[in-house]
């Protein structure tokens, strides 16, 4: 999504703008990206954690004695964590 610039004129035409109308135009830049939002496609929500995912994989199957099955037992546990928290990076 390309950065949409702020041009002069709008510039001035917020700065002229009293708290009734500064709130209704805040409003509206709102729902503008809500509804944009709204329109695309859903993400897969372990999408944006994934390569982390796959750098902590990478990283267990390093430790001597961890199989494959426990390994992934080890994920599993940690995106069901994850998408109970919520991702925080």
């Amino acid at each position: 999504m390309a950065k949409k610039e702020l041009t002069r004129k709008e510039y001035e035409k917020i700065k002229r703008m009293d708290h009734h109308a500064m709130k209704c135009y805040i409003e509206s830049v709102y729902q503008s990206g809500y509804d944009a939002g709204a329109r695309e496609e859903p993400v897969d929500p372990t999408h944006n954690k994934m390569p982390a995912i796959d750098r902590i994989r990478d990283e267990i199957g390093k430790i001597k004695g961890i199989g494959e099955k426990k390994q992934q037992a080890v994920i599993d546990v940690i995106i069901e964590k994850w998408e109970q928290e919520g991702s925080r990076c």
